[in-house]
């Protein structure tokens, strides 16, 4: 019995799509950390409200870009990976040329 629960968790655990959610979900959390970090330390060096403004709005930007890069750049190369329409609609339809 507890072989099996055991390998049951390995198998989840070792899973690739699992990793993939594991390692982008901590990244999100850094970036997360850093934009925080950030928008802190900005109080140090920039004194005027509205540069203060325009700052920390530049940073939580900057940290939503990242942070999306970080969830759809991944994907995307694994839709890179994908057969092209023409592979997968109709095979030898495109390649065959007109007599």
């Amino acid at each position: 019995m507890t072989s099996s629960i055991q390998h049951f968790i390995e198998g989840w655990l070792f899973d690739p799509t699992v990793g993939k959610f594991i390692s982008t979900t901590l990244a999100i959390l850094v970036v997360i950390a850093l934009v925080r970090l950030f928008r802190k330390l900005l109080n140090r060096y920039i004194q005027e409200p509205g540069n203060l403004y325009r700052a920390k709005k530049m940073v939580t930007f900057l940290g939503y870009f990242i942070g999306l890069s970080i969830v759809v750049l991944p994907s995307a190369t694994v839709l890179a990976r994908w057969p092209s329409p023409s592979e997968w609609l109709a095979p030898g339809l495109l390649s065959r040329s007109r007599r």
